[in-house]
């Protein structure tokens, strides 16, 4: 249970749970407010979050995240702006455990803030 005027702290929090998921993982990022997580000035992540609420309570809230994990090779028009962990760090992650680090960060700072 989330208080309406509490909702849009689940992007942010989220964004923060995926920069400390990636350190764990001795990848250094930063977040570019409210939803985009840069690696040396690219964008490696975006998160969406869609939400459903009434006035007095939410319904539910999506969010979603992709991380540029082994990309290598960006279109002419972002390759520029977009990054991966493999083309800046050139290390292979697994997936699961930025899932798994993801999930416990955010789980740790929604108990914290939000609730």
């Amino acid at each position: 249970k989330i208080e309406p005027y509490k909702a849009p702290f689940l992007t942010l929090v989220a964004g923060a749970s995926v920069v400390k998921a990636l350190s764990n993982l001795g990848v250094e990022a930063s977040i570019k407010w409210p939803n985009d997580i840069i690696v040396h000035n690219k964008k490696i992540c975006g998160i969406l979050t869609e939400l459903s609420a009434e006035m007095e309570r939410v319904n539910y809230v999506v969010i979603g995240i992709g991380i540029n994990t082994e990309k290598m090779n960006f279109s002419e028009d972002i390759k520029n702006i977009a990054t991966s962990i493999k083309k800046e760090f050139g290390i292979k992650v697994n997936r699961l455990e930025i899932i798994s680090d993801f999930c416990n960060e955010f789980e740790k700072r929604i108990k914290r803030r939000i609730v």
